[in-house]
């Protein structure tokens, strides 16, 4: 029996003697068009395995999407028929949640942001224009459910302790885009709204950091815009990342296809503090890029083999 292994890493806290915990997926059966194959989700809780989670998937679908809670909780994502599953720290299935019933559209995709133990979810229908809103603990129960009217949404956000979500919405004025980020507050109120558009935002104390592939702002809470910086031409952003009060930002230059996968060149992580910039690190070799992680709470670059690249600014 072959064997595919991807390993990757979504969540881990480590302060003040409280656990690491990261997940790992295996495809240990790849599906073909006669049966069905086999991924497995282990939780680690400090390089030790916690459970797994064993799930069956078809040929030629989607895998699940996963987030782990602070907890060492799993949450499983369904993205063509809009489940969500949410399984204790100790792999227990705690609630399932068929979100399918809302859309039959299965072109539009479920938006999700986990914050702590709590996880955010939004499921946009483009015929209605109304999105449904769920908030869910790690105990498996809906902290909050409200609906949204948003026609168009690129990205979302959410913060348990400033009990707030931010929503990146487009709307159209004829053929001309307005891209607005809208703050809600943990009952679907809409406290305020900013200029601009992100696909990863985060929130800290100094503001809401907001990124897409041109710029990246800070914003405040009551909508003001406090720092914008512009890629050029020739630029992208590709990942955000908040520690505490530091932000780290991914720039590089336009991803190329080469050998069957993107790869980045010059890529540049830099180091916000408040609004300041406080450093920077460089990788002139291509790479093909996949993520920002945090590994004993200093930026760490992962390609999408899983290989590690330290950061030193």
């Amino acid at each position: 029996m072959m064997r595919y292994i991807f390993v990757l890493v979504l969540f881990s806290v480590s302060l003040f003697g409280q656990a690491h915990y990261s997940v790992e997926k295996v495809l240990s059966e790849r599906p073909s068009k006669q049966k069905q194959g086999t991924l497995v989700y282990t939780v680690f809780e400090n390089g030790d395995a916690r459970y797994e989670v064993v799930k069956q998937i078809d040929f030629d679908l989607p895998h699940y999407g996963f987030e782990i809670f602070a907890n060492g909780g799993l949450i499983l994502t369904n993205a063509l028929e809009k489940d969500i599953e949410v399984y204790s720290s100790n792999g227990e299935l705690l609630k399932l949640f068929d979100l399918g019933e809302f859309s039959a559209d299965y072109e539009i995709p479920l938006f999700y942001a986990v914050d702590k133990n709590e996880a955010y979810f939004v499921l946009p229908d483009h015929q209605s224009k109304q999105n449904l809103n769920i908030i869910v603990s790690s105990n498996g129960k809906i902290v909050s459910r409200f609906d949204t009217p948003f026609q168009q949404i690129n990205g979302i956000a959410y913060s348990s302790n400033q009990k707030l979500a931010a929503i990146s919405k487009i709307s159209w004025q004829g053929v001309k885009p307005l891209k607005e980020i809208v703050f809600l507050n943990k009952e679907g109120k809409i406290t305020n709204i900013s200029e601009g558009a992100f696909s990863k935002g985060v929130f800290t104390d100094a503001g809401f950091w907001a990124m897409d592939k041109k710029e990246v702002r800070l914003v405040e809470p009551n909508g003001q815009t406090l720092f914008l910086e512009k890629n050029s031409g020739n630029k992208v952003y590709l990942d955000l990342l908040a520690n505490e009060d530091d932000v780290y930002v991914v720039s590089s230059g336009i991803p190329v296809y080469k050998n069957g996968e993107y790869l980045s060149s010059a890529l540049e992580i830099i180091m916000f503090s408040g609004e300041e910039k406080s450093g920077s690190f460089t990788i002139e070799k291509e790479l093909a890029f996949d993520r920002l992680e945090l590994v004993a709470l200093n930026p760490v670059v992962i390609d999408k083999k899983g290989k590690k690249i330290k950061i030193v600014m």
